[in-house]
């Protein structure tokens, strides 16, 4: 198991950065490499989440179990279906208040299939980290883009 944390700071209070990481619905309007997205509401700030998506993993949909707590601005989050190179993949989102800003954070911990043994389950593990963590990033830019933007135009997060 691998983890990979990336995070970047936003102008924008926490508030208006969660709103955008817990609206899946709008996230093909935001991040370029979702192309649609279905949210089922399992509980209170809990829900089963199917992402299509195309990505450096390929075409794929992937399914998650997401549970939010609002109140510290946090995201878990564990993967139920995955593209076939992946074995596993958890992860936290977090926003934290940095001076007038904020400090979005995504941690995974990924790990390749456990049809792969030794050696080459660790380095599929590595790769697999690489390019989730390029990934993460290009998330990361396009809600900061989207956040700041609505900032300016006085619609923080919608």
């Amino acid at each position: 198991m691998k983890t990979v944390t990336n995070e970047i700071m936003i102008d924008a209070p926490p508030a208006a950065v969660y709103s955008v990481c817990t609206d899946v619905e709008r996230w093909p309007e935001i991040i370029p490499t979702v192309l649609a997205m279905q949210r089922e509401d399992v509980g209170e700030n809990e829900l089963i989440m199917t992402m299509h998506v195309s990505n450096d993993f390929g075409t794929h949909t992937s399914r998650s179990h997401r549970r939010y707590s609002p109140s510290s601005y946090r995201i878990d989050s564990q993967m139920l279906t995955l593209p076939p190179q992946i074995g596993s993949m958890s992860g936290t989102w977090t926003v934290q208040a940095r001076g007038r800003g904020s400090l979005l954070t995504i941690s995974h911990s990924i790990e390749a299939p456990a049809t792969l043994d030794g050696s080459a389950r660790e380095a599929s593990t590595a790769q697999l980290a690489a390019t989730l963590s390029s990934h993460t990033e290009l998330v990361l830019s396009s809600i900061k883009t989207w956040v700041e933007r609505r900032a300016k135009q006085g619609g923080a997060g919608r």
